[in-house]
C-alpha cells in the first residue's frame, strides 16, 4: 500500500512538472504578457527555456534579440504608468544578454545579426527618449540608460571598420532603486545572470572611452596608476576661458558636444557667482 502511494504521489510531482514546463514553454512562446502581470515570471522563465535550447550561437543571439524586443515593447507600452520603472528592468537585463550573446558569434557570420541590432538600438533610443517617470523621479537610471545605449551604438558603429568587445556596453550598470532590488534579482536569477562583473567598474568605458584602444590609456604594462579625471588626459584642448568646473556638469563622453549643464553638481547656491554680467538691464534684484 505504501508503494502504491509513493508511486502515485511521484508520478503525480512529475505530471505537475511536466504540465508546469509546458505552460511555461507556451508563454514563452506566445509573449503575451507584460512584466506587471502575475504570471510574466513564468514566461520569462518559458524564453529562458527557448532561449537555452541547442542551436549556434547566431541561433541564439537571434533569440536572445527576439526576446529584447518583446520588452522593448513592453517598455513602449508601459511607458507614462506605474510599471514603466519595473518594464525598464527587465528591458535592461534582456538587453544585455541580447548584447552577450551577439558578442559570441564570430565576425564571419555576424554581419545581418550586427545590422538587426543597429537597427534595434535605433528604435530604443526612440522608445528610452519617450520615457515619463523614470526622467522625472530616477535621474540617474535616466542617465545611466542613456550612456549604456550611446556606449552600444558607438561600438556597433566601430564594429563596420575594425573588432571592438560589445560586452563594453554590456557590463555598464544601470542604477535602479532600492524599492525594486526584488525586480532585479528575479530578472538576474530567471536569466541566469550572464552579465559578467565590469572590470573596469573604477572607471567604467563609458561613450567614446569603450572604443579606445587599450594601450591608449595604459601605456605601460602597469594597470594601476591610469589617470581618471578628465584634465589628465585633455587639458591641451580645453578651450580658452573655458568654465572651470566639473567636466561632466556639462558634457557626457557619449554625445560631448550635446552640452547640458547639471547645476545640481556646482557647489554653489549664487547665480552670480558663475553669472555676473548676464543680468538683463532693470532685472530683478534677487537670486
Amino acid at each position: 500500500m505504501v508503494r502504491f502511494v509513493l508511486f502515485f504521489t511521484v508520478l503525480a510531482v512529475l505530471l505537475a512538472l511536466i504540465f508546469g514546463g509546458a505552460v511555461m514553454v507556451v508563454l514563452g512562446a506566445s509573449g503575451t504578457l507584460y512584466p506587471d502581470h502575475a504570471l510574466f515570471p513564468f514566461q520569462l522563465a518559458g524564453e529562458q527555456t527557448l532561449y537555452n535550447l541547442p542551436g549556434s550561437r547566431l541561433t541564439r543571439a537571434n533569440r536572445a534579440l527576439d526576446f529584447a524586443d518583446r520588452r522593448l515593447e513592453n517598455l513602449s507600452t508601459l511607458t507614462g504608468t506605474d510599471a514603466e520603472l519595473v518594464a525598464a528592468v527587465f528591458f535592461t537585463s534582456s538587453l544585455n544578454q541580447a548584447v552577450q550573446a551577439a558578442s559570441k558569434v564570430r565576425p564571419a557570420e555576424s554581419t545581418e545579426l550586427l545590422t538587426r541590432l543597429g537597427y534595434f538600438s535605433t528604435v530604443v533610443d526612440a522608445v528610452v527618449k519617450r520615457l515619463q517617470i523614470i526622467p522625472e523621479l530616477y535621474p540617474d537610471t535616466d542617465r545611466a540608460l542613456e550612456d549604456k545605449l550611446g556606449t552600444l551604438n558607438l561600438l556597433l558603429q566601430e564594429l563596420t571598420t575594425r573588432q571592438v568587445d560589445l560586452n563594453r556596453a554590456a557590463v555598464l550598470d544601470v542604477p535602479f532603486p532600492p524599492e525594486l532590488l526584488s525586480a532585479v534579482n528575479l530578472s538576474n536569477f530567471l536569466m541566469g545572470n550572464p552579465i559578467t562583473e565590469d572590470e573596469h567598474a573604477q572607471f567604467s568605458l563609458i561613450g567614446r572611452h569603450a572604443i579606445l584602444e587599450c594601450t591608449s590609456c595604459h601605456t605601460t604594462a602597469l594597470r594601476t596608476g591610469t589617470p581618471t579625471q578628465c584634465e589628465d588626459c585633455h587639458a591641451t584642448t580645453l578651450p580658452p576661458d573655458h568654465y572651470t568646473g566639473e567636466c561632466r556638469a556639462c558634457h557626457s563622453t557619449v554625445f560631448w558636444q550635446a552640452v547640458h549643464f547639471e547645476h545640481s553638481l556646482v557647489d554653489s547656491a549664487d547665480c552670480g557667482s558663475c553669472h555676473p554680467t548676464a543680468k538683463p538691464e532693470n532685472h530683478f534684484e534677487a537670486q
